[in-house]
């Protein structure tokens, strides 16, 4: 229903305190990444990765002779550090009208918890490729998913 001005400027709206994403929604696969972090030691990570299947199995029966062959079947994988940013910037004029007492919503934290929403929804953008985006300085995942 739509109010004239003989109620809308005497009377005051109610704001929620809290704000809800309707842009975003759930990123599954950042939150599983993120929650599954490696402790990272050094300035890389080097992790074997497995690249092909051994052909030297077969059947024996009774006291038949068992190859000693071996075969290479991995690589040394190397990740360097790479992180994320989103940058949040609040001028000092917003914050201050924000901090009276007519302040729903605090300006800074919703600001933060809206940024870190976004950068969610990016990295889990970026885990799906192969970290040569962005002049090679995206993610490289590999198998750490």
């Amino acid at each position: 229903m739509n109010f004239g001005a003989r109620i809308t400027t005497i009377t005051q709206d109610t704001i929620l305190n809290k704000a809800i994403d309707n842009v975003l929604g759930d990123n599954w696969i950042t939150f599983r990444i993120l929650s599954n972090g490696l402790r990272w030691t050094g300035h890389k990570i080097d992790r074997p990765i497995k690249v092909s299947k051994s052909d030297l199995g077969g059947s024996f029966s009774g006291l038949d002779t068992h190859s000693t062959a071996t075969v290479d079947t991995r690589v040394l994988m190397s990740y360097d550090l790479r992180g994320y940013e989103m940058p949040v910037a609040i001028p000092g004029m917003e914050k201050s009208v924000n901090r009276t007492s007519a302040e729903v919503i605090n300006l800074v934290r919703i600001e933060v918890e809206s940024a870190q929403e976004d950068a969610c929804d990016d990295l889990g953008t970026l885990f799906y490729a192969d970290g040569t985006g962005n002049a090679n300085k995206d993610f490289l995942l590999g198998c750490f998913n």
